[in-house]
């Protein structure tokens, strides 16, 4: 073979290889964006974790779309204590990625974030190192800092906040064992709190749902080891809180929601054995009537998901805490339907709805009392 075909044979094996080095990249490639695809298919997929693991936090939606992460507790390396929180990271839905936000005064779980008309957020009670806290604190948007702004009638974890139409926000109910029945109003514009009520009960752990009349449904909860199936109405106008009948179970660590014909829907919980009372059990509070009706049950039992439910565009409504699976409750058809499933069932999470419509689900912890960073969104295609 003469010195000329030499060369020509040796660039033709070069430039095949270089096409099959192409050829290889443009397969990954291709199989890369073949995943990404089947991944944004999914109902549910996992993004990028958050910055801090967390559970019994707060997830506030902002008015420009960003969802405020705060507080939350975590276990300590050698499993023996708990660890609380006073970092706070805002969640980006455009780049799905999580960035700080300052630093709350106190470090805190199972507290109250409530969003002001003012665009700020009302962060108030909760637990501590220390144990309960009366303290709250306000968080600017605009300068991401949190300012401390007087302190609730006593110390209450696992409170309900309700924001009024008035703009004052509701803050009913908390303890630890023992619940109290102290109730107080924020005025956001004097920035104090002032008493409310008593409520009729002492309550932790209890629902509060804001009804199209203005009143405040409050529901359920426990204190001393008994768990109550009686409901009552906070009546801004006058201060008072009156009886309101009673739900077809007892129950607290539920969820209540408002359905978009402006009933309540009431999920799972548990009675005084906790772990080992956990229901699967719904109903539907009807404002008008003041009835409660038991409906088609959840798939799953499950408890610990106050903070796990969320409406969803069409009216239907996302039930992802308090077990590893992830359903639907079709609001038309009042049934509930399995649509994914976690690794894991997550107590204390959050779920907040997006302005495309998505719903973001944070932290929580397992069975094994492993708190998390894990953060999915999920969105029914």
């Amino acid at each position: 073979m003469s010195t000329s075909q030499h060369t020509l044979h040796g660039v033709t094996i070069r430039l095949l290889v270089s096409c099959l080095a192409v050829l290889v990249q443009l397969t990954c490639l291709f199989e890369s964006c073949s995943l990404k695809a089947r991944q944004h298919d999914r109902p549910l997929r996992r993004i990028h974790a958050m910055r801090e693991i967390r559970a019994g936090h707060t997830a506030t939606a902002l008015p420009n779309g960003m969802v405020l992460v705060a507080g939350g507790f975590r276990k300590s390396s050698d499993g023996r204590s708990q660890l609380y929180s006073n970092s706070a990271e805002l969640f980006n839905p455009h780049t799905e990625s999580f960035a700080p936000a300052g630093t709350m005064n106190v470090a805190r779980c199972g507290h109250t974030a409530t969003l002001l008309a003012n665009g700020k957020v009302l962060i108030a009670g909760g637990f501590t190192e220390k144990g309960m806290t009366a303290s709250a604190e306000l968080f600017d948007p605009e300068s991401k800092s949190f300012t401390l702004v007087g302190e609730l009638s006593c110390p209450r974890g696992d409170a309900t906040a309700t924001l009024l139409k008035s703009g004052e926000v509701l803050i009913a109910g908390g303890g630890d064992v023992e619940a109290t029945a102290a109730a107080d109003l924020f005025d956001p514009v004097a920035n104090r709190f002032v008493p409310a009520g008593p409520m009729t009960t002492p309550r932790l752990s209890h629902t509060a749902t804001l009804l199209p009349d203005g009143k405040v449904l409050i529901l359920g909860g426990g204190s001393g080891g008994a768990v109550a199936a009686s409901a009552e109405l906070f009546d801004p106008a006058a201060r008072t809180f009156a009886r309101a009948g009673e739900m077809s179970l007892r129950r607290y660590k539920h969820a209540a929601i408002l359905l978009k014909d402006n009933h309540t829907l009431i999920l799972g919980g548990s009675d005084e054995r906790d772990w080992r009372g956990t229901s699967c059990c719904a109903e539907i509070y009807d404002w008008r009537s003041g009835k409660f009706t038991p409906i088609h049950s959840m798939i799953a039992q499950r408890f610990k998901l106050s903070s796990s439910v969320a409406q969803l565009d069409g009216g239907d409504i996302l039930v992802c805490g308090g077990s590893k699976t992830v359903e639907v409750f079709d609001y038309l058809m009042k049934r509930f339907r399995t649509v994914a499933e976690f690794d894991h069932p997550y107590y204390y999470s959050t779920a907040t709805s997006l302005p495309d419509g998505s719903v973001l689900i944070l932290g929580g912890y397992t069975d094994t009392m492993q708190c998390s960073d894990a953060a999915w969104i999920f969105k029914e295609q």
